[in-house]
């Protein structure tokens, strides 16, 4: 058995009125079954940091949705859109991704859970771009996204 999310968390704090000191803290634990130990990862980006990693990936099911369509402009640092989709029935946590009108795949089931919780919860801190684009790989595997964290700029 894999690791095992245990704890996500985004604690914000404000100490100044005019927003300067606002600090971020991303909290996410992990907790492995063979380790028999808690692994914890902690991210602090102040208001003045507009951006922080959250995840990268492929697109998953790109063969099968309007990829081909959109394939000539896919660029490297292009935006894309995730859409939570709750009512999937193969994976309730089920993100689509999206350039312009054109439905690319989904983020891998392994890797949206908690972008899909945030998204449910109406929480949209997320800034999505083209990461890679490889015309020679398997189709599954010619477009990777990076996923950012956005916070408020000063």
């Amino acid at each position: 058995m894999g690791v095992e999310l245990v704890k996500l968390g985004i604690h914000l704090s404000n100490n100044d009125t005019s927003c300067h000191s606002t600090t971020y803290t991303f909290v996410v634990s992990f907790k492995s079954p063979t380790m028999n130990t808690e692994i914890k990862s902690n991210t602090t980006m102040n208001a003045h940091s507009n951006r922080v990693h959250f995840a990268n990936f492929h697109v998953a099911g790109f063969s099968f949705y309007e990829g081909v369509l959109a394939f000539e402009n896919l660029k490297i640092g292009r935006e894309v859109s995730l859409k939570p989709d709750p009512t999937n029935h193969y994976d309730k946590y089920a993100v689509e991704i999206w350039f312009g009108e054109h439905k690319l795949g989904f983020i891998p089931r392994g890797e949206n859970k908690q972008i899909s919780k945030l998204l449910q919860a109406g929480v949209d801190c997320f800034e999505t771009r083209i990461q890679w684009v490889d015309k020679q790989a398997h189709p599954e595997n010619q477009v990777g996204v990076i996923v950012y964290v956005v916070g408020k700029s000063a």
